[in-house]
């Protein structure tokens, strides 16, 4: 394995632990899209902003800020009414998808030219909903591509689900990116001895960054094991991960015999989602959080040693810099 990283680019990846500044132009992802049945309303967080994302009647997805200007009661707490507008759970202003006040039930009913709230573009996409953060035109082709979970084949299974980590992004980011860590943190179940010796190749498409891992000759980990239970003892593992600016990854991984093409195979659904689950919530989390602690607890600026295997988390920071810097130049 010979990677060389470059020394800017290494000094950058260091300074942006330190940073809260954002990508603001760019879609972010606000949930599953089953998460928001018909007039249904979901309230989170997104880059420090409180944001509520709401079904209307004819099935389009809005999103508005997450504070009614009356008392800055969550308009999350609240419900939709007559299909396109959301009610404010405390004094019952109503509001549309626009973010203005069409409804104030008080006094002479006037409605104050300050009661409005920021609206921010949503759409519903790959089975997710995504929430445009900026303040320029929304670009629907930017959002990112996860057409591989429309229209899911039969012999493919997917799970949807959730997992909350205390910590900064980037230290999640940085743990998917570096995949060299399954063979100790995820011994037996995602890697091994075997898969601790990988090639290990980095592409970039326009701002997108694969990292891809191939282990040959290796003894499948429990979770490929499970996925094909009449599997050789010795195969080749494939890992690829994909980051799509600001914040989203896409992961592939399988075996194969050995020198073969990884294909698709039967899943198991519950098992594999289990084991991931598992791999993510009780081993991966713990180290990520107790990683934003020491970092937390530190009296000056963190100075990360850098290693080979440190290359894809490099790349994408320095195109993450390159993106903010142009925005803020606009």
């Amino acid at each position: 394995m010979n990677i060389q990283v470059g020394r800017d680019a290494i000094a950058e990846s260091k300074k942006s632990l330190a940073s809260n500044t954002y990508l603001r132009n760019a879609w972010y992802c606000a949930g599953w899209a089953d998460q928001l049945p018909d007039g249904g309303v979901l309230g989170l967080t997104i880059l420090k902003e409180p944001v509520v994302v709401y079904r209307e009647g004819n099935g389009s997805v809005s999103a508005l800020e997450d504070r009614c200007p009356h008392r800055f009661a969550p308009l999350s707490m609240g419900k939709v009414l007559g299909g396109n507008r959301i009610q404010c759970p405390y004094h019952g202003l109503e509001f549309d998808r626009s973010g203005v006040c069409v409804r104030n039930p008080h006094g002479d009913k006037r409605i104050p030219s300050r009661a409005k709230v920021k609206s921010y573009p949503a759409v519903e996409r790959h089975k997710a909903l995504w929430v445009w953060m900026g303040d320029q035109p929304a670009d629907e082709s930017k959002v990112p591509d996860f057409s591989v979970m429309n229209n899911v084949p039969e012999l493919h299974t997917t799970k949807r689900d959730k997992i909350m980590i205390q910590a900064n992004v980037e230290l999640i980011i940085d743990n998917l990116l570096d995949l060299s860590h399954t063979s100790f943190l995820h011994e037996g179940i995602l890697g091994n001895a075997d898969t601790v010796e990988s090639e290990i190749v980095v592409t970039q498409d326009a701002n997108n960054v694969t990292v891809e891992r191939h282990a040959r000759d290796a003894e499948p980990p429990g979770m490929n094991k499970l996925m094909w239970p009449t599997s050789p003892p010795r195969c080749d593992k494939i890992t690829s991960i994909t980051w799509m600016a600001p914040s989203t990854l896409k992961l592939m991984t399988g075996i194969c015999e050995v020198g073969a093409k990884a294909e698709s195979g039967t899943g198991y659904q519950d098992k594999i989602g289990k084991m991931r689950r598992f791999a993510f919530e009780e081993q991966d989390a713990p180290v990520i959080e107790a990683q934003q602690r020491i970092i937390d607890a530190s009296d000056k600026e963190v100075d990360p040693l850098t290693l080979a295997i440190d290359v894809g988390p490099v790349r994408y920071k320095h195109v993450l810099k390159k993106l903010i810097a142009a925005e803020q130049a606009q």
